[in-house]
């Protein structure tokens, strides 16, 4: 096996020598330092792969192992992490669609009230567009056909779909992306799956699937103790992915979006600054952090936002 030299951060190296050491560790599984490797045995041919500076197959290595359940989440996440560093977040992977498309995992907090949502959006091709057409997007566990994204409504352009609300994050493992386009009119019904329409699947393994990490247990936007101030614990940026977000945007009464998102400037202590005017018909203000990551030409962003009414902007901006 040829190993490069040089790596584009430090994180990889270091898992790199890790997976070596504990695939020839694991051998030698008598000791009991050598079992705390055991785990990583699974990935070894992922960081032979990547250490060869080949992504694209560590990629499919890694997807395997995830698959299969052969790992935790803690050994294969820190290695995910690694070839997104080494791929350009993602962007050089495997690509599930043939054209971009994004995937929102959303957590969306108001008041007591919380609730998580997955959306998908894209370009909107000549089968969504026939009269009467509905589209469904899933996301398809590999052990279980189960749906937990569908359609909600089309645009003529673009097509936006979002889930129903759920009282969870969606488990971390591998999951395949179908969608069907079905016509109300008869002469006109068909139903488009993948790999066709959009969504691509090809002969080597995982082409047609995406990967979803653990859901973060710590809440990157909330109130403080005494819900007077806006705290905000962004997360790290993954080297070679876009920087995290942090925006306000402001809804009427019916959740429409008022003119366009802008930055949040936190202060020394990570508190919010609020904004200083507020539009009119602004009813609701939301803080919103999204982090976002790519599998080819498919966009995949986690987000977290708090909506606060507009009684608690102008109570909060007294107290600034």
């Amino acid at each position: 096996m040829r190993i490069r030299q040089t790596f584009r951060s430090p994180v990889m190296t270091g898992l790199l020598l890790a997976g070596v050491l504990g695939s020839s560790l694991n051998a030698r599984a008598d000791s009991g330092f050598a079992g705390s490797w055991f785990a990583a045995s699974a990935l070894t041919p992922a960081y032979q792969a990547l250490a060869a500076g080949d992504s694209a197959l560590a990629w499919q290595y890694l997807l395997s192992a995830v698959r299969a359940q052969s790992v935790p989440v803690s050994a294969w996440q820190p290695l995910y992490q690694a070839i997104l560093e080494e791929s350009e977040c993602g962007r050089l992977l495997p690509s599930v669609t043939e054209s971009p498309a994004s995937l929102s995992l959303q957590q969306r907090s108001s008041g007591e009230h919380q609730a998580f949502q997955v959306r998908w959006s894209s370009a909107a091709d000549q089968a969504m567009r026939l009269e009467g057409a509905s589209t469904t997007v899933r996301l398809m566990p590999d052990a279980a056909a189960v749906s937990v994204a569908n359609h909600a409504k089309q645009e003529a352009e673009n097509i936006e779909l979002e889930s129903a609300e759920l009282s969870a994050p969606l488990p971390s493992g591998v999951y395949q992306i179908t969608r069907s386009v079905l016509s109300s009119n008869p002469s006109e019904q068909q139903i488009v799956a993948a790999p066709s329409a959009g969504i691509s699947a090809g002969p080597s393994t995982g082409t047609a699937s995406i990967l979803l990490t653990p859901w973060p247990q710590q809440r990157w936007v909330q109130l403080d103790g005494q819900g007077n101030r806006l705290q905000l614990t962004p997360p790290v940026t993954v080297r070679s992915c876009p920087a995290v977000s942090l925006q306000w945007q402001w809804f009427d009464a019916e959740y429409r979006l008022l003119g366009a998102p802008w930055p949040i400037r936190l202060n020394a202590q990570g508190t919010a600054q609020l904004p200083e005017t507020i539009p009119a018909k602004a009813v609701w203000l939301s803080a919103v952090v999204t982090q976002t990551r790519y599998q080819g030409q498919l966009r995949i962003a986690e987000q977290q936002r708090l909506t606060l009414p507009l009684r608690w902007v102008r109570s909060a901006q007294g107290e600034q």
